[in-house]
């Protein structure tokens, strides 16, 4: 949930939060299926 968030933000633009909500991702849950599609989405950036 917490990564569609950082999705949601993305789309409307808000990259800042974005990445903060896609790092939190990655912190609190890694090696998960999230984590990893949060990176990717970083990564672009």
């Amino acid at each position: 949930a917490m990564f569609k968030v950082g999705v949601i933000m993305q789309d409307k633009g808000d990259t800042a939060k974005a990445k903060a909500v896609y790092q939190q991702v990655i912190s609190k849950y890694p090696g998960t299926d999230g984590a990893k599609q949060a990176q990717k989405r970083l990564n672009a950036m």
